[in-house]
């Protein structure tokens, strides 16, 4: 026969147990990241839902360096509040008039996981010079994981304006003239050297980063961007 003092033990037991049970239930299993911003993968995707920027009228986005984005018809499907633009856009070619550069589109970290913005109207980046634009298109950007992840949703039909960032007569060189080897890049006949910096130029002046490349006819498969190699060429 029992006494009190094991059937008091055996209840302390049971509780402790069933105390553990409740917290893990209530917090979720370990090492799942809670959304607030961190590197850390959901278990599971989140739904898209609306992006709100609290009130923001613009953000410093995280320089993500020169990127392709992929299309996606699908988001031609629903529209979503206007993604909140750079502090400090470029203005590039786009169609027939002129818009921020799509290399500002959201990039980096995000706090709400699933948030979802749609772009007005972009100039759509046209290697190898940055900067350059030409088709005016619209975007969307989702919160996936974490981190902001931009593709077409529509697609602009104005070709891309000619590359002038080494410089030429005429206001660029078409890109199926430019040549790019270990050392140098030329267009139509113009040649720089490739630099890294200023001490490998002899005028001591490295474009450094100027020209971003993909391979010819690359386009980008997604969902997430591709991105571009970047090199400098001296003056």
């Amino acid at each position: 026969m029992r006494g009190p003092t094991s059937c008091v033990r055996r209840l302390l037991v049971a509780s402790c147990l069933c105390l553990a049970g409740c917290a893990e239930s209530a917090h979720g299993a370990p090492g799942v990241a809670g959304d607030a911003g961190g590197d850390g993968a959901h278990s599971a995707p989140t739904a898209q839902h609306p992006y709100d920027a609290g009130g923001l009228q613009c953000v410093d986005y995280p320089d993500a360096g020169y990127r392709l984005f992929p299309f996606d018809p699908s988001a031609l499907t629903t529209s979503f509040p206007g993604c909140t633009p750079s502090c400090h856009p470029v203005l590039a070619t786009a169609g027939a008039g002129q818009a921020p550069l799509d290399q500002n589109l959201p990039s980096g970290p995000c706090d709400d996981e699933g948030a979802t913005c749609d772009s007005a109207v972009m100039a759509g980046w046209c290697p190898p010079c940055r900067g350059a634009g030409g088709p005016g298109s619209g975007y969307r950007c989702d919160c996936v994981d974490h981190l902001w992840r931009c593709a077409v949703r529509s697609q602009g039909s104005s070709g891309c304006e000619p590359p002038a960032c080494l410089g030429l007569d005429g206001g660029g060189c078409p890109s199926s003239q430019w040549t790019t080897t270990a050392t140098q890049v030329c267009a139509c006949g113009v040649c720089r050297a490739r630099c890294a910096s200023d001490a490998e130029c002899p005028s001591g002046r490295c474009q450094v980063a100027e020209l971003c490349f993909l391979p010819d006819g690359y386009t980008c498969p997604g969902p997430a961007e591709c991105p571009a190699t970047c090199t400098g060429f001296c003056d």
